[in-house]
């Protein structure tokens, strides 16, 4: 019987797996040991904090709520909403019972393992707050201050509830599907944080960096511009909005697997749109934001990913529904920051009712006849308090408003009615100046137009034309090219695909060809591009620009200061646009450079990428009129359709410009205020098209500084212009230097048609 012996070599590799399994199952257990214990504490966090958030007419749900909506660590979430029961003002123990309720009603109905239906705890939520709400009236009474607390309580939680479960229940390992309920949770922690506000440390910023710098990294720029907007309204700031709307959607633009940069671009967009805003004390917004762009670094790998997979833009340029959604959300968004801007505008009842007790009293405690005074008697039998109200909150109170017993034995009661009046009007006046929902509303219906401007400009680019396909084909057809099929599309940026082409059999050279297919077509098309090897090479045309442009600029500060108060830009966008802009901000110097410069940049940014100059104006109205100081700036903007030839000027509070077409002068001017003065932005649009040899000059009002024309400026137009832009500009400085006799900040600007 032969004897069997191991293989040495088998033995080894199979302990060498062995082993290798044994590590991996060691490693494995470690990181599910530290996914359990941070998913409790990050439950017993958010327990508290959310526990903490207090809504309308002072009820706290939250805490409540999350309990209802957690998981497998439902007793961390209900161990922290209990710990921030020690917050609240009044009714500790009954709200530490409600979580005790809610915790054990899961426990027993679950069976421990805390996996309901939606529907069930939704149900067990609803009899939780029906029943809280009628103890709460039924202790109280039927009064307004139990009952509207009670329905308030009522109607939250259940609410509340539906956007938690939604939102847990998404959560698969490590990643989590779109849904709004995220960006209700986002807004809920941003608010009830908004209310721990310190003197060097902002909580309510450091939640909303990490939430998000997660939701640009995972779904890119337009999701960081989202749930910027989102936990900013939840913290109640109309310029936090904007800053973090803009700081999110830049730190979505850059590559997520660059964690460092991408927090490092949202932090120092964020300090430097602080400053140039004028925030006040910004100490506690940067020392959040800071804080929580360093917790993101190491927190992102363990937080999960929120809109995983939606980073490419893609899947939403090619889907028109998706932009027509957003567009209509940020629209109705729009619609109901305007009714809430419209109700913020006056004082509320309890506040009038506040006063007119502070007046009363201060008056009558000066009163000599106070300790027997008749009218003071009469004053709740009459019920003077509801009626002096009544007349406030119509638009004021007179003597004879008052009941007439009352009226006749107060001897300070003109006086008071006087100083009722003057409070008021302080009241409204002080609404009036800190009320910015309106620019807020402003802002999301500008941003539902520049979405819907997307989508109709992405429809239009890739609409077929068949008369251009006919005449394309016509003309392939009669030099003799082989090709299998003809595409034409797009309504401006014309393209012509052209598949099957023999490149080898091919009768003219690239350029004979554009230049046969521009005047077949009457388009003029750039030299084709050709794609593919074989029978699959497409030739693909563009349209090519009609027009060459020529463009200077000179400036100089005012009294030979070092700092301009003007701002001169030249900029091209995407799709072939020319733009040149003179920007002059209020006043002169630093400040007024600041503006101009904001301006110019704001206008820049948005412009190249291709956004309705219209809606670019408005946003840039709101954002002046956002700031704290009094800021505006002309604005005096030059578009060229280097496609067609066609130019537009678009004017609000700039000074004149002028055109040199062979020996005649055009003025164009126009009498509009600058931007940032009224909420509703006005500006003049004057359309013209351009020809070869025509010069366009941009002056600002330190040139030309009055209404009329100056006569040295018009002479030296009318003459025959043979130097470049730039001699130009240096020529008509250099002239208004000499004559004017008011000291100002100069610009010029001239553009020429080559």
């Amino acid at each position: 019987m032969p004897v069997q012996t191991k293989n040495p070599l088998k033995n080894s590799f199979c302990g060498t797996n062995l082993k290798y399994a044994a590590t991996k199952r060691t490693q494995e257990t470690k990181i599910s040991k530290k996914s359990i214990v941070a998913s409790a504490v990050l439950h017993t966090l958010f327990g508290f904090v959310l526990g903490c958030a207090k809504m309308p007419y002072g009820v706290y749900p939250c805490g409540t709520a999350l309990i209802f909506s957690a998981g497998s660590d439902c007793f961390f979430a209900y161990l922290g909403a209990s710990l921030a029961c020690v917050t609240y003002p009044y009714g500790i123990g009954s709200a530490f019972a409600i979580n005790t309720i809610a915790f054990f009603a899961r426990t027993f109905f679950s069976s421990y393992r805390f996996d309901e239906k939606k529907h069930k705890r939704l149900a067990f939520s609803l009899c939780l707050a029906f029943l809280c709400a009628v103890t709460t009236c039924f202790v109280g009474g039927i009064e307004e201050k139990y009952l509207l607390p009670a329905l308030s309580y009522f109607v939250a939680l259940p609410c509340l509830v539906f956007a938690f479960c939604t939102f847990t229940e998404n959560v698969s390992g490590k990643t989590m599907s779109v849904d709004g309920s995220f960006c209700a949770v986002c807004f809920i922690a941003a608010f009830s944080l908004s209310f721990l506000e310190l003197s060097f440390f902002s909580p309510a910023l450091f939640f909303c960096t990490v939430a998000t710098l997660l939701c640009a990294s995972g779904g890119g720029s337009i999701y960081g511009l989202l749930i910027g907007l989102v936990c900013a309204v939840g913290c109640g700031s109309t310029v936090l909005a904007f800053i973090l709307g803009i700081s999110g959607f830049a730190a979505g633009c850059c590559d997520n697997r660059q964690r460092g940069v991408c927090s490092f671009c949202f932090f120092a967009l964020f300090c430097s749109l602080s400053f140039v805003l004028g925030q006040g004390n910004i100490l506690p917004h940067i020392s959040g934001v800071a804080a929580g762009c360093l917790f993101y670094l190491p927190a992102a790998n363990v937080m999960p990913k929120v809109f995983e997979g939606k980073r490419t833009l893609p899947q939403l340029t090619n889907s028109f529904r998706d932009y027509e959604k957003l567009s209509h959300a940020f629209s109705s968004i729009s619609d109901m920051v305007y009714t809430v801007s419209d109700k913020l505008k006056y004082p509320t009842r309890t506040e009038v009712i506040d006063e007119i007790r502070k007046i009363s009293d201060s008056h009558c405690a000066l009163c000599s006849m106070s300790t027997n005074c008749y009218s003071r008697k009469l004053y709740d039998s009459l019920c003077v308090e509801d009626v002096v109200c009544e007349r406030l909150l119509s638009g004021g109170v007179k003597k004879s408003d008052l009941p007439e017993k009352y009226a006749s034995g107060c001897i300070k009661l003109s006086d008071m009615v006087e100083k009722l009046n003057d409070s008021y009007a302080r009241m409204v006046f002080d609404r009036f100046r800190d009320n910015k929902t309106e620019i807020l509303a402003s802002e999301y219906a500008s941003m539902a137009r520049l979405i819907k401007y997307t989508s109709q400009k992405e429809k239009t680019d890739t609409t077929t034309d068949p008369l251009l396909e006919d005449k394309a084909t016509k003309a392939l057809a009669a030099i003799g090219v082989r090709f299998s099929s003809v595409k034409a599309y797009g309504k401006r940026n014309k393209t012509i695909e052209v598949s099957g082409v023999l490149i080898d059999k091919f009768p003219c050279s690239s350029k004979e060809l554009s230049d046969y297919m521009s005047e077949k077509c009457g388009y003029l098309f750039s030299e084709p591009d050709f794609v593919g090897v074989g029978e699959n090479t497409v030739m693909r045309l563009k349209r090519a620009r009609k027009i060459k442009l020529e463009y200077s600029r000179c400036a100089c500060a005012k009294g030979g200061n070092g700092v301009n108060g003007d701002s001169v830009s030249f900029f091209e966008s995407d799709d072939d646009f020319f733009y040149a802009l003179i920007s002059d901000g209020m006043g002169s110097g630093r400040s007024a450079a600041l503006t101009s410069r904001l301006t110019a940049l704001f206008l820049e940014k948005l412009l190249t990428t291709g956004t309705h100059k219209n809606v670019t104006l408005e946003m840039l109205n709101n954002l002046l009129l956002s700031k704290n100081d009094e800021s505006f700036a002309t604005v005096d903007l030059l578009e060229v359709d280097l496609l067609s030839g066609d130019a537009s000027f678009i004017k609000a509070g700039a000074a004149p410009a002028y055109i040199v077409r062979a020996s005649k002068l055009y003025k164009i001017a126009s009498f509009t205020p600058p931007a940032g003065i009224v909420r509703s932005f006005c500006a003049e649009s004057t359309k013209f098209s351009l020809e070869k040899g025509d010069t366009v000059l941009m002056l600002s009002d330190g040139v030309v500084q009055s209404s009329d024309d100056a006569p040295w400026l018009c002479e030296m137009l009318s003459a025959e212009i043979k130097e470049d832009p730039s001699l130009l500009c240096d020529r008509i400085l250099s002239k208004a230097r000499k004559i004017n006799i008011r000291e100002d900040d100069m610009s010029c600007a001239a553009v020429r048609v080559v």
